[in-house]
């Protein structure tokens, strides 16, 4: 894991992001996360949803889904 050097930019902080951690684009989205921040790639939210889709196995729903209502 590499470290940071934090800076103060006005009444917020910054950090110098190393080239090898390079984020596409000139807008990243950043979350609170316990003991941290996590800075990802905005991205097309489309392109989001198929890469989400891929990690699903092909036999994902081979069995069939069990939709009884509990009413």
């Amino acid at each position: 894991m590499d470290t940071v050097k934090i800076i103060k930019n006005g009444g917020s902080q910054a950090v110098r992001i190393p080239a090898r951690y390079r984020i596409r684009g000139t807008v990243a989205l950043i979350k609170k996360i316990p003991g941290g921040v996590a800075i990802l790639e905005k991205s097309d939210a489309w392109v989001q949803f198929q890469n989400g889709l891929d990690l699903f196995s092909d036999d994902f729903f081979k069995g069939g889904r069990d939709l009884k209502s509990k009413r």
